[in-house]
């Protein structure tokens, strides 16, 4: 047996020997000889980016490690790992493709364990088990964050860590001592003789196999999933990712899948891939990226197939400018920074900065609504399809420096968008052809002005010339989910506070059609704003905070966009008689009224509040209509196992007027109001327990009541605190002076908001509501008196309206953040701020990630429709020529 490293490598036959590297160099002086290291249980492979059995050199490596070592194979996967860009769309994808290849492994006498760390304390499970492992062996993806991960983990384990090229036929090793290749003809030329011995090669398949180690259920460091059995989207939903980026239901993981992709490719579309190639419009691509990305296919084997086929410009883009992505990459390590860009790239791109820009900020951009036509369609192939057109992509890319205020802000950009919605995000390629619009590969111009510079230039309107955009834009616009008679889907969403306005904003983006009902006058609930002559109250929500990464993002778009504003400067607190300045939370406003943000929200919707860019897919909103009963509809034929909704108007009449029929249902109502709804439905035994017991959970939720008074004054009173927190047990719980919040042109300290503390406001629940605005204004002369040390008179009081909220106040029913009641078999999801909450986590933040989770149960849940294709399927000529030049 073999106790050297190097000695053990060049164990391994040529094929592999030249596709490995050692991650782990201060373990290399240990032995890897099984009987002189006791512990040395197992060799393990650790599968993340080459999810296939067949022509997989780790694998193969791992196998022949274990074999040679005389030790037991452990294939493992890791998922919940927190990659920055985790969401629906990724984790579906990737854990399809772990499902072929668990099944593969089988049909092979092997097995893969999948190990789910998602609420496991402690170290990585992975860590865990590789205490007792001779040998890691993985992939070797030199895209950030994973090299950076990989030493990390070469660092925390006693076991030396082999990394394995997966994904190139010229191995990454042999640019180990060059410099960073910098343009594509010289990489092409340098490793002409390479390629060409090994393109056509067949991959040496070996017939020996390893034993395999079977771990007891009690003996895992973490749960194991076996995914032929379990239900994926039930998994993804468990998980704390962003759940607002929906599956790509017609482009399913897996081995399978990837390689039905390529056949048909190679059938109908390789021949004339040289001509088709740079046309977005039509279907002149192979999109096998993805399938690429993860390593679901071979490589190896796509090259082989389309050298035998003559398919000379398909392979330079696969063997070329794919490959160069990842010698690179590995060269590179900054390689997500403007720091790798060449030298003359980044003088002309700091030597733009005064240029002019329209700074735009990160939501609009992804959710395609510029307002350049070719741009936002580009953008919403990314959000609803996952992919973009790679020649589009360039001419997208090029647009983004210019709508951001820094070139370090455009590549984040890049990065953050490209990642998040592109299933072949994160990949060397995607950084090579991110950074090429930034001046990577490429070579400078002569300077046209703008903020790129020397920078090869490529502007939207020029593109729109050359591109059939009515033929793009149903391209773009072609449904891709349906309901189960293969109609368009359609989902039915109940209140239109903050969780059903982002719930019905996600759906919509995907290209669903959404019909929101909300009882009161327009959108918003708690965080509508009353209007007087004497002007605006935010009579619900003062303030809210954000916690989490994902409403951070959303509320850094909304103070780009002036809706949101940082306030209040300065809050002070009161209790025992003492008044002192307390640290102003990091909190948030609407400018103008808090309903700014409802309105903001409600743009992707047609109504009477609706206000939205009309190039943003829409909704419709019904105002003032109270849903009061839901019908589950089994006889029509047409519409079997859909909703119809009874509604009545905001006054009581019009009632048992219908709606629908919808596929899916979301209520976003209080706890009690929701149960209530639940239990309006007219049950078929196999939803009775169900439902119910999901009513049942929510009805038995804690809420609190919240009085609040709205009181106007004739003789305006500053303090020197826009807002006071009262702790002293009295009636009062929070004073806000509404003429000192961001956008108002009320004087201030004339319109104050008077929040009731939650034990008054029950005990003085039913009180008529002129009686708690007497009540309430009295506290606040006293409050007054107590902050100003008595310096002020009987007050005049204008008017003084109350409002009683009599669910103002919950509690979450999950201690994880982002969650939603989902019924499967009724396509019902029941959340809101009372289901979503967490440590530090208000309501309005609740609300927005119970409307995410909401919408994602929707989208994780879809059928695909059926294969699209243009009725115009006669060719386009080629848009632009190669890149290079």
């Amino acid at each position: 047996m073999t106790a050297d490293p190097d000695r053990l490598l060049r164990t391994l036959p040529p094929h592999l020997a030249e596709r490995c590297r050692w991650v782990a160099p201060r373990h290399l002086g240990a032995s890897l000889s099984s009987s002189s290291s006791p512990s040395a249980r197992r060799v393990i492979w650790w599968v993340h980016h080459a999810l296939r059995e067949h022509e997989n050199p780790a694998l193969d490596t791992a196998a022949a490690i274990a074999m040679e070592l005389q030790l037991p194979l452990l294939p493992v996967a890791v998922i919940g790992g927190g990659h920055p860009f985790d969401n629906d769309r990724h984790l579906t994808f990737a854990l399809e493709g772990l499902r072929d290849l668990q099944a593969a492994l089988r049909g092979r006498g092997l097995d893969l364990l999948v190990l789910d760390r998602t609420g496991v304390p402690g170290e990585s499970p992975l860590r865990t088990l590789a205490r007792e492992a001779a040998a890691v062996v993985t992939e070797d993806l030199p895209a950030e964050p994973w090299p950076r991960w990989l030493a990390a983990f070469a660092e925390a384990i006693p076991t030396p860590l082999l990394a394995v090229d997966t994904a190139c036929v010229v191995p990454m090793n042999l640019s180990a001592r060059r410099r960073p290749w910098e343009r594509a003809f010289a990489f092409r030329d340098a490793f002409a003789a390479e390629r060409a011995a090994r393109v056509g090669r067949a991959w040496p398949e070996s017939p020996e196999r390893p034993a395999v180690e079977r771990l007891a259920a009690a003996a895992l460091p973490a749960p194991a999933l076996d995914l032929a059995t379990l239900e994926i989207a039930a998994i993804v939903g468990e998980h704390p990712i962003d759940h607002g980026v929906g599956p790509v239901v017609d482009t399913v993981g897996g081995s399978a899948a990837g390689y039905a992709r390529w056949e048909a490719f190679k059938q109908q579309g390789l021949a004339r891939y040289a001509r088709d190639r740079n046309d977005a419009a039509i279907d002149g691509v192979s999109r096998l990226s993805a399938y690429l990305h993860y390593g679901m296919i071979s490589p190896l084997r796509i090259a082989r197939e389309a050298h035998a086929a003559g398919a000379e410009k398909y392979l330079d883009e696969l063997l070329v400018w794919r490959e160069l992505a990842y010698h690179w990459c590995r060269q590179v390590p900054g390689h997500g920074t403007l720091a790798a860009l060449p030298a003359w790239a980044q003088r002309t791109l700091e030597g733009q900065r005064e240029e002019p820009r329209r700074v735009l900020d990160l939501e609009t951009l992804a959710r395609g609504v510029v307002g350049d036509e070719v741009w936002d369609l580009a953008q919403r192939s990314l959000l609803r399809h996952g992919e973009l057109h790679n020649n589009l992509r360039m001419t997208w890319g090029k647009a983004i420096p210019a709508w951001s205020a820094t070139p370090k802000e455009a590549l984040q950009r890049l990065i953050a968008l490209n990642h998040r919605y592109a299933l072949d995000g994160c990949d060397p390629s995607s950084y090579g052809g991110l950074l090429w619009c930034l001046g990577l590969f490429d070579r400078p111009f002569e300077t046209q002005g703008g903020v790129l510079g020397s920078i090869r230039g490529r502007s939207t309107a020029e593109h729109a010339r050359r591109l059939d955009l009515a033929r793009y834009r149903r391209r773009v616009e072609r449904p891709v989910r349906v309901a189960a008679d293969r109609q368009v889907l359609r989902v039915a969403v109940i209140g239109a506070g903050v969780a059903g306005l982002v719930a019905a904003r996600t759906l919509v983006d995907h290209g669903i059609e959404v019909t929101l009902f909300e009882k009161g006058r327009g959108p918003g609930g708690r965080i509508s704003t009353r209007r007087s002559a004497a002007g605006r109250f935010d009579h619900g929500a003062a303030t809210f905070t954000a916690h989490t990464a994902l409403f951070r993002r959303s509320v850094e778009a909304w103070v780009a966009q002036g809706v949101v504003a940082a306030w209040p400067p300065r809050v002070a607190r009161l209790a025992e008689g003492a008044i002192r300045t307390i640290e102003a939370p990091s909190s948030f406003t609407g400018v103008g009224g808090m309903n700014r943000l409802a309105r903001h929200l409600a743009g992707a919707t047609d109504g009477p509040e609706g206000g939205g860019s009309g190039a943003a897919p829409r909704a419709v909103l019904h105002a003032g209509v109270r849903i009061v009963r839901c019908v589950r509809d089994g006889s029509d034929g047409d519409c079997a196992h859909r909703w119809r909704l009874a509604a009545e108007s905001g006054d009581g009449s019009a009632a048992g007027v219908e709606h629908g029929p919808f596929d899916a249902l979301l209520i976003t109502a209080p706890p009690v109001q929701s149960a209530a709804l639940l239990r309006s439905i007219d049950r078929a035994p196999q939803l009775e327990a169900e439902v119910g017991r999901v009513a049942d959970l929510i009805e038995r939720l804690p809420t609190a009541p919240r009085w609040v008074a709205m009181a106007t004054l004739v003789d305006p009173i500053a303090l020197p605190w826009p807002r006071v927190e009262i702790a002293d047990g009295g009636p009062l719980a929070a004073i806000t002076d509404q003429g000192a919040k961001p956008g108002r042109d009320e004087t201030p300290g004339r319109c104050w908001v008077l929040e009731a503390s939650a034990a008054w406001s029950r005990a003085h629940l039913e009180d008529p509501a002129e009686e708690v605005a007497s009540k309430l204004v009295e506290a606040f002369g006293a409050v007054l008196s107590e902050a100003l040390r008595g310096a002020v008179g009987a007050l005049r009081i204008e008017s003084a309206v109350a409002h009683r909220w009599r669910y103002a106040l919950g509690a979450a029913s999950a201690p994880q953040r982002g969650h939603a009641h989902w019924i499967g078999e009724a396509s019902i999801g029941v959340g809101g701020d009372w289901s979503a909450g967490g440590p530090g986590i208000d309501g309005v933040e609740a609300a927005f990630l119970a409307g995410i989770a909401l919408a994602g149960n929707v989208l994780r849940r879809c059928r695909p429709a059926e294969a699209w294709r243009d009725p115009e399927d006669t060719p386009l000529p080629t848009l632009f020529d190669s890149i290079e030049g």
